[in-house]
């Protein structure tokens, strides 16, 4: 839980109030996201710009009413990356994060509650997901099944998991008012893992 809460304290370098603590927030961050990326950079990415809901109202408490805004969070994750993405022992493995997050998001924002097409269950029972899905054409990516466990490994190489293999082009849902969609990631091992989105 310390990587939320450390990621959630950065702010953008371009505030005129950044102190030398903030300096060293961002350097604890981006080494973090270099050591042991597939357990930071999730939550980088959350903040960062381009994964920031256009509409809504940013939630702060009283208790933490001097924190950074999110647009200034937002600003300080996207630099990070741009960082990241600039230095060649981390470019691939942050843009590899990145274009399974984007998958992930654009999934999950498709509406299927309201939508007849798939109210009844078909048989066999699952949909199909929708061909122009970026989850369709995650293949074969160096990144970790997200619902697997990774350990932190003290040599920070990362070698050994279990990495995605690609997703099954079809879905079945959770059911309920909201309907979660649950879609089978194919891992490096040979197993499936569900995952509900």
């Amino acid at each position: 839980m310390l990587k939320h809460q450390v990621t959630a304290r950065v702010a953008s370098p371009s505030n005129a109030t950044l102190t030398s603590a903030q300096e060293n927030l961002h350097h604890l961050v981006l080494r973090m996201c270099q050591e042991h990326p597939f357990h930071v950079l999730y939550q980088v990415y959350c903040l960062s710009d381009h994964s920031s809901p256009t509409t809504g109202s940013s939630r702060q408490s009283g208790r933490f009413g001097s924190q950074p805004t999110q647009t200034d969070r937002g600003t300080a994750a996207s630099i990070i990356l741009d960082r990241l993405r600039s230095q060649s022992t981390t470019s691939q493995r942050v843009r590899d994060i990145e274009k399974l997050c984007d998958a992930y998001l654009q999934w999950a924002k498709l509406p299927i509650a309201k939508d007849p097409a798939y109210k009844s269950k078909p048989k066999p029972p699952s949909f199909k997901v929708p061909s122009y899905l970026k989850i369709l054409h995650i293949s074969n990516l160096q990144v970790p099944v997200t619902t697997a466990s990774t350990p932190l490994d003290l040599t920070l190489e990362y070698n050994s998991c279990v990495w995605i293999k690609g997703y099954e082009p079809t879905f079945t849902t959770a059911g309920g008012v909201n309907m979660p969609k649950i879609s089978i990631c194919q891992g490096s091992d040979g197993q499936e893992y569900k995952q509900l989105v």
